[in-house]
Order: structure tokens, then sequence, then C-alpha cells
């Protein structure tokens, strides 16, 4: 079965940046322009509200009137109508978007990045989103410094900026400003940077600005609220995302948490419940099972219940973030001899986090590997692909360290039977971690002054027995790859 080209690895684009090669030559004809921009509006364009359609068709006639030159006032709108171009070709795939993405990169010479605009953040917003979705995730980190500088600059984190704007003003102030602190939380969390942003300088007051009711746009009044809704939504998760990179990574400013377990699991809990919380409001129950049975969907279906799963990714990546830590934390726990954790009670909690963050990246493996399947084209429409990708590599992470744990509970339920009792079969030695390899197979563990044992006595417990309730195929990626793909194909799609 053929799922369409995939990602060409592209050549560095830095050549391409403050280049003299610019100007309207280049624009398609402006029928050609037209379907192009209202391709990218009903695709990438469709759930980002600080854009709008009518907007981009009045700056194409702006821009068109003044054919043969390009003046310094219209090269902002020139370089958004470009990037534009390039993510509606990436996903028809009737021209190469190269073409236009570099046009974009030579418009943003050093004069026109030191006059901020709204144009200039949302021409750098969508580029680089289109750098990330394009195997460019790197070189989007410096497009992200640009954007979060300009954001800065036009003042949209400061509440008392907005009190001389109009209502249409004031909604599309607030929606660049979350999409930067979106945009913040999301490359932080894939390449291992501090925030940007800090959590502090973002007020949720402004959220209340995201939709004017007076605000009449170019589509239908309620899919705009639709549309509003699910960036509110996405919104309030990214910021629970951005309090878990500063609570429980430590900003990634270290490869491992400097908090102990108890203090860990405090916060992770604390994460955990406000995620259910969000859940509750974003993704009740009864909407996930709307998108639970995709064995019969057609490619309409993913297109009308995009928003939903779009919002179902975001939010199974959140968990794994923010359960991450302790999950290491654990693994690292029960290869020690001391435990961190003798609390009955803490260790029940555990437990129960680490069971239900082990079915969201069971439930995230089943999501991605349907899209992969069904309908490939949902990751270049919905510029999703690189999330996925991240989300590819964080779950295969988890799953191996959910592998780990449950061979230690198998070795340590066999030695703690005696070596007159029958043992569960083992696995081979030399894929068991090392620190269990430090118990003398057939000896039980040591104990202490109570009686209870000395060893990693968190996974001996009852209350975390689900590790040996699983099924094993769960533990090595299960169906993951689907029946048509083969390694080699799924390593370069980049989920691996």
């Amino acid at each position: 079965m053929d799922y369409g080209p995939l990602p060409d690895p592209p050549s560095s684009s830095v050549p391409g940046y403050g280049t003299d090669r610019v100007g309207t030559d280049l624009l398609p004809e402006r029928q050609t322009a037209v379907r192009w921009i209202i391709r990218f509006s009903d695709t990438v364009g469709s759930l980002l509200p600080y854009i709008s359609e009518a907007s981009l068709i009045s700056g194409l006639d702006e821009v068109l009137n003044r054919a043969g030159s390009t003046p310094k006032s219209t090269r902002p709108m020139l370089a958004l109508l470009n990037i534009v171009f390039a993510f509606a070709l990436s996903v028809t795939r009737e021209h190469s978007p190269e073409t236009y993405y570099r046009q974009t990169l030579g418009l943003l010479d050093p004069e026109a990045l030191c006059v901020s605009s709204s144009r200039l953040l949302q021409t750098l917003l969508l580029l680089a989103l289109y750098q990330q979705n394009s195997q460019r995730s790197t070189e989007s980190l410096t497009i992200h410094c640009l954007s979060v500088k300009v954001a800065y600059q036009l003042g949209l984190h400061a509440p008392i900026s907005y009190s001389h704007n109009v209502p249409e003003e004031k909604e599309l102030k607030s929606q660049l400003w979350f999409a930067v602190v979106n945009q913040d939380r999301i490359v932080s969390s894939a390449l291992g940077q501090p925030c940007l942003i800090p959590s502090s300088h973002v007020r949720m007051e402004l959220v209340e600005l995201l939709s004017s009711k007076s605000y009449v746009d170019d589509i239908d009044s309620s899919y705009r609220n639709s549309m509003v809704d699910h960036f509110r939504d996405l919104t309030t998760l990214h910021q629970i995302m951005g309090r878990a990179l500063e609570e429980v990574h430590d900003s990634n400013m270290s490869p491992v948490t400097p908090l102990s377990l108890n203090e860990l699991l405090e916060k992770t809990t604390k994460l955990s419940l406000e995620m259910g919380r969000w859940r509750q409001d974003a993704l009740p129950s009864r909407i996930l099972e709307t998108i639970a049975d995709r064995d019969a969907w057609s490619p309409a279906n993913f297109k009308a219940y995009r928003p939903t799963i779009l919002l179902a990714i975001y939010y199974y990546r959140t968990q794994l973030m923010t359960c991450g830590p302790l999950l290491v934390a654990v693994l690292r726990s029960i290869t020690r001899k001391s435990p961190d954790c003798d609390s009955e009670l803490l260790r029940d909690n555990i437990a129960a986090i680490l069971k239900t963050d082990f079915q969201h990246v069971l439930e995230l493996h089943r999501l991605i590997s349907d899209i992969l399947q069904r309908q490939e084209p949902f990751f270049r429409e919905n510029a999703i692909w690189w999330t996925c990708n991240y989300c590819g590599v964080a779950s295969a992470m988890s799953i191996n360290a959910y592998r780990r744990i449950f061979r230690y509970v198998q070795l340590l339920r066999g030695i703690s039977l005696g070596p007159g009792d029958k043992a569960a079969e083992l696995e081979p030695a030399d894929t068991i971690p090392v620190g269990a390899r430090e118990i003398p197979s057939g000896q039980t563990l040591p104990t202490v002054e109570n009686g209870s044992t000395s060893g990693p006595s968190l996974i001996l417990d009852d209350s975390i027995d689900f590790f040996t309730q699983v099924n094993e195929n769960d533990l090595i990626y299960g169906n993951w790859l689907g029946p048509n793909f083969g390694a080699n194909e799924f390593d370069v799609l980049g989920f691996i």
C-alpha cells in the first residue's frame, strides 16, 4: 500500500536568510495564489485563529498592486504570503515548496527583523512551524527566539498594553501572544531547552480576550467560535506543560531531576490532577469515545474530528512529559538496595500514576499508528508531523522503561519465592538491569528489623501488580509499526 512520499531531508536553509533574491516576480498569478491561500486556510491554517483567509487575500492584492517593486512596507506581507504558499504546496505536492520557503528567508533581512509588527510575528510563527515539519527543528529555535523578541517588543505580554486597543486588536494581540507561548512550550520540551517565557509572564486574564463577540470575519461564526475554543483549550493545556517543565523537569537545566521521589510524586500528582480537570473540560470521555473506534474511518472522518484528534495528541504528549521524571525515578529506585519510599500510601499513589501513564502510552501508540496507516496526509495537512515524531520517541522511551520494570518484577518475584518454589520464567541475564543482576539467583532479599524487604520493595507491593497483568506484546511496541511498514520506512518517517 502506498502512503505517499516521505519527507525529504532538506539541505541547510541558513544561506537563504536575508538574500537579495526577493520580489513579486516569484509570486504566482492571482488566481493560483488565492487557490493556495484557500488550501492553506482549509488545512494548516484552519485552527490558527491569528491569521485569516480574508487578511491574506487583502494583503495579496496590496502586494500585487505594487508589482515591479518591493518597498520595505510590503516585505513583511510578502514574506507571510510566501510561507503560506510553502505550506499549501507541502500539502498539495503540485510543486516544490522550497522556492517559497527560501523566498521567505530572503525577505527576512536584518532590517526587516528589527521592525516589529503583527505581520512579522505571524510570519515567524508560521516559519518556525514549517521548519519543524520539514526536518529543520533545530533551525526553528532561532526563528522562535525572534518570535519571542517581537512579542515582547510589541508588549503582547503586558495586560496594560491592551487598554487602548479596540476589541479586534485585543483579540489579535492575545492570539499572537498565546501562539508564541504555546510554541515556546513545544520547542522547549522537544529540544531540551529552558522556556524563554517563564510562567510568571503569562497572565491568563488575557485568555478572555481571545474572542471578540463583536468581531465578524469572512468565515462562518460558528466555525470560528469552534476554532477559538480549540485554541483556548490548547493554550490552557500548554500552560500545564510550562509548569511541568519548570517544576518536574528543572527547566531542562539537568538531565536528572534534583527532586526526591517523594517531592517528585507530590508535584506529579498535582499536575496530573490539573490534567484530569483539563480533560474533563476539553476532552470528556464521550468525546474521546467518538474517536476511539477508527477501524472503518474514511478521510472525511479524520477531517471532521480533526480538532479532537489534535487535542488528544497534545494531551497524551503532555501526559508523557509530565510523568516521565517519575517513571525514570522509579526505574532508578528499584535498582538500588535501599528504597526511597517505604510508605504504603506513596507506593499506591505511584502505582496509580504509572498505571494511568502506561495506558496513555498505549492509547497514543494506537492513535498515531491509525493515522499513519489510514490517513498519512493528516500529518502534513495539520502540521503535526514533528509533534508526532516527538511523541513516538518519547513513548518508545517510556515503553522501554516499563519493559525494564516488568522484567525486574519478574526477576524479584522469582527470587522472593525461594529455591524450593516455582518461580516465573526469567529473562536472559543480559536483558536484566545491572542493579537486578547484583542479587544472586535463588536467594531471598535481605530484611530489616521489621521484617520488610530492604531491597526495592516498591515494585514488590501488590499495588503495582499491573506490570504482570499487561500483554507482553504491549511492552515491545505491539502493532506500532503496522502490518505494512518495515523498520527502514519507519526510521525514515522519524518516529524512532
